[in-house]
């Protein structure tokens, strides 16, 4: 089990999403403390205009993972 744990936190550092190296926040919704992961990026003001325009009134937290 503890080496799972371990797994999930390394997670970040194992994946590729570009061809620039270096490091950034990524922004994660969450809603009952459930990840609203297909709205996850790197652009804070992307996750909010889609907040604004079809999730108006929800309470979302958004957490910041660097």
């Amino acid at each position: 089990m503890e080496n799972r744990k371990n797994n999930k936190n390394n997670f970040f550092k194992k994946i590729a999403l570009g061809n620039f190296d270096g490091e950034g926040d990524l922004y994660m919704p969450f809603f009952k403390n459930i990840n609203l992961d297909s709205l996850n990026s790197f652009n804070l003001v992307n996750i909010k205009n889609y907040l604004d325009k079809y999730l108006r009134n929800t309470h979302i937290k958004i957490k910041k993972k660097e």
